[in-house]
């Protein structure tokens, strides 16, 4: 059983990855505490052309046939984030029965990465303050590029980790269904 904490530069809520959503997985994220999963990375950054998506420690660990999840517990500096850090941790130790307590079961919301949208210029912006998991509807506008091009969410979903900050090139901002 391997838990792989976070946190990230977003305000918004705690999620985890599921991104091998076996049986054991699954019965281990409904009992970590947040209710959101995130789904699809290995897929999203496969179709960018990134040989075999992404190779992380939970992914390493699953490839080993053990029970494996990335938390995202919060914003970096908030407070709340080493609270939900905390939990994760009781309820890892609980699911596994090294310490005494009351099993969560938690409904999960699961949430699939379909795009990535990259910093082209230092002088693109969001046209808000976004949070991680924020909802958003089709159509609605979510960055505004130097030139003046509004990139606008492609459908109903969530905004996934945007960072307003990122540097020329990087990933600004997810989105999912």
């Amino acid at each position: 059983l391997f838990l792989d904490i976070h946190s990230i530069t977003a305000h918004g809520a705690p999620s985890f990855y599921l991104d091998a959503p076996t049986p054991d997985n699954r019965a281990f994220g409904e009992a970590l505490g947040p209710t959101y999963a995130l789904r699809g990375w290995p897929e999203l950054y496969i179709s960018l052309g990134e040989e075999g998506g992404t190779l992380g420690t939970a992914e390493y660990a699953h490839s080993k046939g053990k029970t494996a999840l990335l938390i995202e517990c919060g914003q970096h500096k908030a407070e709340t984030s080493v609270d939900v850090a905390y939990i994760a941790i009781i309820n890892t130790l609980v699911y596994a029965g090294l310490i005494d307590g009351e099993k969560q079961t938690n409904t999960l919301t699961e949430i699939t990465v379909k795009n990535v949208f990259f910093r082209k210029s230092a002088d693109d912006n969001f046209v808000k303050e976004w949070t991680h998991l924020e909802p958003v509807k089709k159509g609605e506008v979510l960055l505004k590029e130097v030139d003046g091009t509004e990139i606008s969410a492609p459908s109903d979903g969530y905004l996934i980790m945007p960072w307003r900050t990122s540097p020329v090139g990087d990933d600004w901002l997810y989105f999912g269904t």
